[in-house]
């Protein structure tokens, strides 16, 4: 059987928009070219905090721990590319390693 390539893009779509931790993801953040970063503790901190994590039924919640989290963002078939387990980067000509990072994402910044 022949699947064309318009229905494997609107499947992935559909996919993707009822996903509730990505649209987390893309109301929470934003997606750069630069070499911003964010790291998945603080990231998951943000999230354990907000009304998509608290709305969810208590077994949900009890499953979606940190190892949960940055295992679905390592496996996630379009976020895989942006995980990394290790991210080295320069502050002030000094290398510096971070461990789980979304790479090419920054957190917006609320408006007041």
């Amino acid at each position: 059987m022949h699947t064309s390539d318009e229905t494997k893009q609107r499947s992935g779509e559909y996919i993707n928009e009822s996903d509730d931790l990505l649209s987390y993801l893309n109301n929470n953040s934003i997606k750069t070219n630069s070499e911003d970063f964010i790291p998945l503790k603080d990231f998951y901190n943000i999230y354990k905090f907000s009304s998509d994590f608290l709305d969810l039924p208590k077994e949900e919640r009890r499953k979606r721990n940190y190892k949960w989290f940055w295992t679905y963002f390592e496996k996630h078939r379009t976020l895989k590319k942006n995980f990394k387990s290790r991210h080295r980067y320069y502050v002030n000509g000094n290398q510096v390693e971070i461990r789980t990072v979304l790479i090419n994402y920054k957190i917006q910044e609320c408006q007041d």
